[in-house]
């Protein structure tokens, strides 16, 4: 591909030459995304979690100590998503340019089943696929993520378009490192195999080999 920026004799800006890199990139990685390889043999005293497909992005239900309660967790950047400025120029810096990142958390009550969550999710959900967790890998990342919102609790902003209160995350956001990304990272942490990264929400499972 010829990316040279002249066109007309006339050098292209840095930024629009930026640009059209950045669009063959996106193009090439619109068919990105990432298996889920279940283990062959069931996990030590297994919880299931909730992985929610929300057409472009994901986000991740974990449960309470018991029925009556599951907690939402997704990630994003902070102006497009906590403070829902969708325009394209928001989106265009996501993508172009680290930036400032978000945790999105949302305590629900129970129980964390799939009626249940599309239920007390608002935003629509394409498809919501259940995994079994070993409780102690899910405790853990929950007391992980529990302590990023804690600790970023003075940036705390609730969003009614998407029904969850957010807080300053301290990666950057970034195309490697979107809201998809990040999720495939949580369930890396559950000790779950993930082949692959996506780029959008395009998610497979399949049984150990």
């Amino acid at each position: 591909m010829n990316l040279e920026p002249w066109k007309a004799g006339r050098p292209v800006g840095a930024f629009a030459a930026r640009a059209m890199i950045l669009c063959g990139m996106v193009a090439l990685l619109t068919g990105c995304g990432a298996t889920i390889v279940k283990p062959d043999s069931p996990p030590e005293d297994p919880v299931t979690v909730l992985l929610l497909d929300h057409g472009r992005h994901s986000s991740l239900v974990l449960p309470g100590p018991d029925d009556t309660a599951m907690t939402r967790y997704s990630y994003g950047d902070w102006s497009y998503y906590a403070e829902a400025d969708m325009g394209w120029k928001s989106g265009f810096r996501a993508l172009m340019w680290p930036t400032q990142a978000t945790l999105g958390r949302r305590v629900l009550e129970g129980p964390p089943d799939e009626t249940t969550v599309r239920s007390r999710v608002r935003v629509g959900i394409a498809e919501i696929i259940p995994l079994e967790v070993a409780s102690r890998e899910a405790r853990s990342l929950q007391q992980a993520l529990d302590a990023v919102y804690e600790e970023q609790l003075s940036t705390r902003l609730y969003n009614a378009r998407f029904d969850l209160e957010f807080v300053e995350h301290p990666r950057d956001y970034s195309l490697s490192s979107n809201s998809n990304g990040m999720v495939a990272e949580w369930l890396r942490d559950l000790g779950l195999e993930v082949r692959g990264q996506p780029v959008w929400s395009r998610w497979r499972v399949q049984s150990g080999e």
